[in-house]
């Protein structure tokens, strides 16, 4: 039909005559096709094949057509690309065009062998004919596809011609395995779902399946004195092959063999058996979670009220089965505890019995966490109120909470892989059943629906997914009981660098009696790979309880043979450096060797200096101006003096009061307006003299202050100067037109920090002033957050 012969069914022998098998019942199939050979003439050939059924199939004798060896074809036909002749896909070898014919044995008499033209069933007439069969033949099929293709159209749109197409309603998926703020999560507890009884059998396809598996474990794992000789325990060879699990490939014929309905392995589920004293052996008895021990257990049989328990993994659930154990002693002790307390009470005492549970499922945490030799991490599940979760789960969910993924977004992470594996499977379905429909020779365990299940259908596919309160209780559950171990391997990590910090948001919004806060911060220290080494809780800024943990943390690292920090970073150096260089001897000898490098150094972090060695300071070179008319005087002989002199600068500095904390003594960020100006300038005599104006009472600036400021001629020279001028100009709106008068509010305004860096004497713009003074007189100033957040607004400076 395309033009070509690459088939090996479609090359055709030019001139080939069918042969005659005697004896046989014929039925003529004739195939055409457009055919161009080797000598690059187009013409229409046909193919004359035999076909005779018979018990193995079809007996095909093409013989000097499509297939030169007479054989028998097991498949079954096939139609033709037209629609009205078979071919088998058996036929492999084709003849040579015009000459004889190879077969298996030698070749044919080439005089069987005639030129197109001598036969008389070639000619144009029946090629003609041929094709007029053929066009009539493919005008019916067409008729019936357009047909078919209305009818499917006419279920789509109703046939009075209504606009609006059937409506299609798919179940939406969503997160539904939740669980209770309150609830305790006993693993005793099973699921309801999952509950049978004599009268109510399940309904549903893993429903009946675990309940079948479940029965036939009864019957194979039975106690010696009740196993018969005859039963054939086929479901625990298989288990064991399998490590006790059950794939869904193997299911349909698990299926058949319960005697079940064998369904699509697209809606069969994993199962886990969980039997370690049948896996492992004796010495993998369960041990009774009351008295740990497993010398006296013994199987107490499979429940027959209850199959399995639905487990969460990545992409799909699984079960997970087992059977019941009995603690013979702690059976013993029980019942002499209720003989006890009967003969008390018959002597009139009120005692009761104490309540010893001595029978437990073999997948009771406790239970599994004694098996030795680590065959308890062979379960793969943590078990939770009626469910569980696959330890896969738990260990992504710890990898990514810790990067800050919220647990409802896990949740519909799990969602998205679990619809997409629904949605492989469906797919796989659909694939099945176009296989099956469309294959008379394919053969499946299974049989097919008409549509696969959505993914919530109790009843056959069974989606479940957990919700984000689910998850994020059942990672605190899982944490409670590996804390202790966790605690102990975090011991194990160095720390050779030391971050400290305090947090004050817990105190705030947390820990809270009545009211009124219990602690005011959580402090916490960690090492540099971001491990938590110290952590704990303070009621005040002191350092002192700081001491038993700090004790603590270098005990543990002594012990374990590791070195003590030698670097500490914090948010407040110059209020922790002093403390944690007494308290650490590694980091004051690491901080000696650094401030040996000199000007590497950005903060000279030492309390200690001599008092001759201060910035020198006599109170009575400062001169406080508090009214308007002090404040205009002062600025009046200020202004005088300095165009006076040859430098023309003035040290320019504010003053700002910050709200702080009654209890911890730190600012708010509740800034007030600005209180002071300090000015520093040098009289005749060369002396340094300082000028206070306290502005705090003031609406408005001075006239005379702002004539000062305002002067073009006059330098002034701050550290941060340009924030002060800023600050003021927030305060006090009338100083922006002054400013502007300089022709710009940088024009010779110099910040010190910037200047001393261009200059290398520091390395940072952001230096403060102490240690520009320490940098470029090699002179101490004293300033500590108690100067900088002094009452500058008060009545009388101290």
């Amino acid at each position: 039909k395309n033009g070509t012969t690459t088939e090996p069914y479609l090359r055709l022998a030019r001139g080939a005559r069918p042969r005659q098998s005697p004896g046989s019942d014929r039925a003529a199939v004739v195939a055409q096709t457009e055919h161009t050979s080797v000598r690059g003439r187009g013409r229409g050939l046909t193919l004359l094949a035999d076909v005779t059924p018979n018990a193995g199939g079809y007996n095909m004798d093409t013989a000097r057509g499509c297939c030169m060896q007479p054989q028998v074809c097991t498949a079954t036909p096939r139609r033709s690309l037209f629609g009205n002749g078979f071919f088998s896909s058996c036929c492999s070898e084709c003849c040579e065009e015009d000459g004889p014919v190879k077969i298996r044995g030698g070749y044919d008499d080439p005089s069987d062998v005639g030129d197109e033209s001598d036969d008389p069933e070639l000619d144009d007439a029946a090629i003609a004919g041929f094709a007029a069969e053929y066009e009539v033949q493919q005008n019916v099929v067409d008729q019936e596809r357009r047909e078919e293709e209305k009818e499917e159209a006419a279920q789509d749109f109703p046939a009075d011609n209504q606009a609006e197409p059937r409506v299609v309603r798919v179940p939406d998926s969503i997160a539904e395995l939740d669980c209770d703020e309150d609830e305790n999560f006993d693993v005793s507890i099973e699921d309801d779902e999952f509950a049978f009884n004599n009268k109510n059998r399940p309904d549903g396809y893993m429903q009946e399946f675990c309940y079948e598996v479940h029965k036939r474990l009864r019957i194979e794992f039975r106690k010696i004195g009740y196993e018969t000789m005859n039963t054939n325990r086929w479901l625990k060879q298989h288990l064991k092959k399998n490590d006790y699990w059950l794939l869904p490939c193997h299911m349909a014929l698990i299926a058949q063999k319960l005697g079940l309905k064998p369904r699509h392995k697209s809606y069969y589920k994993r199962i886990f058996v969980w039997l370690p004293d049948e896996r492992w052996g004796e010495e993998a008895t369960p041990c009774c979670p009351n008295c740990r021990s497993n010398s006296r257990v013994g199987s107490h049989g499979f429940r027959s009220d209850h199959y399995g328990r639905m487990v969460v993994d990545m992409h799909d659930n699984y079960f997970v089965m087992t059977r019941r154990y009995i603690c013979h002693g702690c059976e013993d002790a029980c019942q002499d505890s209720i003989d006890k307390a009967k003969a008390a009470q018959a002597l009139g005492a009120e005692i009761y019995a104490e309540d010893i549970s001595y029978t437990f499922m073999g997948y009771n945490p406790a239970s599994v966490a004694l098996l030795p030799y680590g065959y308890g991490d062979e379960f793969p599940a943590i078990l939770s109120h009626k469910a569980a979760l696959d330890k896969k789960v738990i260990d992504w969910m710890r990898a990514v909470q810790d990067k800050g993924v919220r647990s409802e977004s896990l949740s519909n992470m799990l969602l998205e892989m679990h619809t997409k594996t629904h949605m492989d499977r469906a797919l796989r379905y659909e694939h099945d059943v176009t296989r099956q429909k469309r294959n008379v020779g394919y053969q499946t365990h299974a049989n097919v629906e008409e549509h696969f299940s959505s993914f919530g259908d109790a009843k056959r596919y069974m989606g479940k997914v957990p919700t984000g309160r689910y998850l994020s209780a059942m990672r605190k559950k899982y944490h409670d009981t590996i804390k202790s171990f966790l605690d102990r391997e975090v011991k194990k990590r160095g720390c050779n660098r030391l971050y400290w910090d305090v947090s004050y948001k817990e105190g705030k919004k947390m820990s809270r009696y009545r009211g009124e806060r219990v602690f005011s911060g959580l402090v916490t220290g960690m090492n540099e790979y971001g491990e938590v080494r110290v952590q704990f809780h303070v009621v005040t800024d002191s350092h002192e309880q700081f001491d038993a943990a700090i004790e603590a943390l270098l005990n543990t690292l002594t012990e374990y043979g590791q070195s003590h920090p030698t670097l500490f970073v914090t948010d407040d150096p110059a209020k922790d450096s002093k403390y944690f260089s007494q308290k650490i001897p590694t980091i004051h000898e690491s901080t000696q060797k650094f401030n040996a490098l000199g000007g590497s150094i950005e903060e000279d972090n030492s309390d200690s200096y001599d008092d001759d060695n201060c910035v020198p300071f006599d109170r009575e070179d400062v001169t406080i101006a508090s009214t308007v008319a002090e404040m205009n005087d002062a600025a009046d002989a200020v202004r005088q003096i300095v165009l006076n002199s040859k430098s023309k600068w003035i040290g320019f500095d504010t003053e700002t009061e910050v709200d702080t904390n009654s209890m911890t003594g730190r600012p708010t960020g509740v800034r007030k307006k600005v209180g002071l100006i300090q000015l520093c300038y040098r009289d005749d005599e060369q002396k340094k003299r300082v000028v206070l104006l306290r502005i705090c009472n003031s609406r408005k600036i001075p006239d005379r202050v702002q004539a000062l400021l305002g002067d073009k001629n006059i330098t002034f020279a701050g550290n941060n100067i340009h924030g002060d001028i800023t600050g003021l100009i927030r305060d006090y709106p009338e100083l922006n037109a002054v400013f502007e008068r300089r022709g710009d509010k940088r024009y010779r305004m110099i910040n010190l920090s910037v200047y001393a860096r261009r200059r290398g004497v520091i390395q940072t713009s952001s230096a403060k002033l102490p240690l520009l003074t320490k940098r470029a007189l090699d002179l101490h100033m004293p300033k500590d957050d108690t100067d900088t957040f002094s009452k500058w607004n008060r009545t009388v400076l101290e």
